[in-house]
């Protein structure tokens, strides 16, 4: 996170929403009823329950590479496949889907090119909620008729139990099965302004067997590749790169089984932190919520997910999670070690918990520590590198609030994507950042939201403050509509903007239209600033046919000194 990305947003003052604006562009067509495989003698009811779409408020706890993971998993009805919307803190919204969950934890994969949310953003996640309904007809329907039991019960003692034990099926009587996706992306941009072009294109795929060896493992694989070219007066240029982002194979990923490894290139469970690993990990899980586990293996470069055996390490983890019937607790302490061309390099101790007091409270944290010796040059002793500290609070089923604060700085290290860093900014580089929100329910329908920030770094501070509102009304169209303003103090531009979007179900296909104005000024070299006034218009069509999911996108920049247009299409098959 670089001193220009941290600070992208900011508090001055509380901004007044105009009247009408409204709604969240992030609400997806309520699930059609499942028809019925037999019919049932006796009257139907005349309406089926329909599953609500729910807005789920979650916070980013780690981010590495295009990974994304947040503070809440299958708990909360997260499940693989759910949207998810990430709220940077310049006010862009990004949304993907869940790709993998836990209990208590989930991580979304972002889009090529998205930039990706710091740590302690905000982001929503749509989740399908049944609710409870009293039943419309209280008819008994008569019972089917069973054919006769091919099992006989043989004879009884007074010591037999009543109910027999039963066992789990072993995994070599268990079926193989196979999930996954294959996904290409394509993206042109024409900047009409400067006379430059470029163009971008990605396929991949995500595949997961599970108990392919009949041993109850897993099997999982994902990789991509991409191509960009420019075309510019004097820089023309072509790239191709492929990357394994994910070989893995993991035993023991049932939350209750006794232990759980894992070996190829992965992300640790419980240590997301460190990123990818080239090597392998282990963990003996205890009756009574806790895990205790160890891995080593080689780091590849961040930058380019190259295999290198420049950078290998250990680590080592303790995690803890209990559920209670009013709340949870979870705590992870972790410790890594690692060397570069043999040399010693980083000593880092990882602290991070989380913990629901009370129903409608949410606390979680986390700390990364260095530690130095002799053989580093510009720091010593131990060092805060990051430290994130968030609290969300339901004060009542139609009024919430949230409030966060982050640190962060840079640490000493030989690693490639770190040798090169200015001296200064390793030693007194820091970014600090104060966020608060709060939302209110007005109507079923309506909500208001409230957001206001400061931050600060070695050189410069500021502030900026959002006022939005959404309107998502229940019902076939699913039509929504969502309206912000805002004020922004960045550490080189400084200004104010609006945001219009809206979003309905034509049948199958979902319609999106956006429109935004900002209005700034940037400093310039020679001291002064000029101003600036961007509008951009968006519009996206998405559908779905069987396992094909369809999105085509364009995007109109247009004002002082720009123009350029953008059009994307995405096309995934599931299975």
């Amino acid at each position: 996170m670089t001193p220009t990305r941290a600070t992208a947003w900011s508090v001055a003052g509380v901004l007044v929403c105009t009247a009408g604006l409204a709604l969240a562009q992030d609400q997806p067509a309520t699930a059609p009823p499942t028809p019925a495989t037999t019919e049932q003698p006796g009257p139907q009811p005349e309406s089926q329950t329909q599953p609500e779409t729910r807005r789920l408020d979650v916070t980013v706890t780690s981010v590495s590479g295009s990974s994304v993971y947040i503070d809440s998993g299958r708990s909360a009805g997260i499940a693989i496949g759910s949207r998810i919307v990430f709220i940077l803190s310049t006010g862009e919204r990004i949304e993907t889907t869940i790709a993998a969950v836990t209990s208590n934890s989930a991580r979304a994969e972002l889009p090529e090119g998205a930039t990706p949310p710091a740590i302690n953003d905000h982001a929503e996640v749509l989740v399908d909620v049944v609710p409870e309904s009293a039943p419309t007809d209280t008819t008994k329907p008569a019972a089917p008729e069973h054919p006769p039991w091919q099992r006989q019960e043989g004879p009884r003692t007074a010591d037999t139990p009543l109910l027999a034990p039963a066992f789990s099926t072993p995994p070599k009587d268990r079926p193989t099965t196979i999930r996954g996706r294959f996904f290409t992306i394509a993206r042109i941009t024409n900047d009409l302004e400067n006379d430059q072009n470029y163009t971008y294109f990605r396929a991949g795929a995500f595949v997961e067997i599970n108990n392919p060896l009949k041993d109850g493992g897993r099997l999982l694989f994902e990789g991509d590749a991409d191509l960009r070219s420019r075309g510019s007066i004097g820089d023309d240029g072509t790239d191709l790169n492929a990357r394994l982002q994910r070989l893995s194979y993991a035993w023991g990923t049932d939350q209750h089984a006794p232990y759980r490894a894992e070996v190829g290139r992965y992300y640790s469970t419980s240590l997301p932190e460190l990123g990818l690993i080239d090597g392998g990990e282990a963990a003996i899980r205890f009756q009574n919520g806790l895990s205790v586990g160890a891995g080593a293996g080689l780091y590849p470069i961040a930058v380019k997910d190259s295999l290198s055996t420049d950078d290998y390490g250990l680590h080592l983890f303790a995690d803890y999670v209990t559920d209670a019937p009013n709340g949870y607790v979870q705590g992870t302490v972790g410790f890594q070690q690692t060397w570069h061309k043999g040399e010693l390099d980083r000593s880092l101790l990882i602290l991070r918990g989380g913990a629901r007091p009370l129903a409608d409270l949410n606390i979680f944290a986390s700390a990364l520590i260095d530690f130095y010796t002799g053989e580093d040059t510009i720091k010593s002793g131990l060092d805060l590198t990051q430290f994130v500290t968030q609290a969300s609070y339901t004060i009542n089923p139609k009024t919430g609030a949230t409030a966060s604060f982050t640190h962060t700085s840079w640490p000493e290290l030989k690693r490639e994507e770190y040798a090169l860093l200015p001296t200064d900014l390793i030693d007194n580089g820091h970014v600090e950042r104060l966020s608060a929100s709060i939302w209110r329910k007005v109507t079923k329908e309506f909500r208001v939201t409230a957001r206001a920030n400061y931050w600060m770094d070695q050189d410069r501070d500021g502030n900026g403050a959002e006022l939005s509102a959404d309107w998502a009304p229940q019902g076939a169209n699913n039509t929504s509509l969502y309206g912000a303003v805002y004020y922004d103090s960045s550490s080189f531009t400084t200004g104010v903007g609006a945001r219009l979007q809206a979003r309905r179900d034509v049948g199958s296909v979902r319609v999106f239209a956006g429109y935004e104005v900002f209005s700034y000024s940037t400093d310039t070299l020679t001291g002064g600033s000029s101003d600036y006034l961007r509008h951009t218009l968006r519009a996206d069509v998405n559908w779905s046919r069987g396992k094909w999911y369809f999105d085509v996108d364009a995007a109109y920049n247009f004002g002082d000194q720009e123009q350029s247009i953008e059009l994307g299409a995405y096309v995934q098959y599931r299975f």
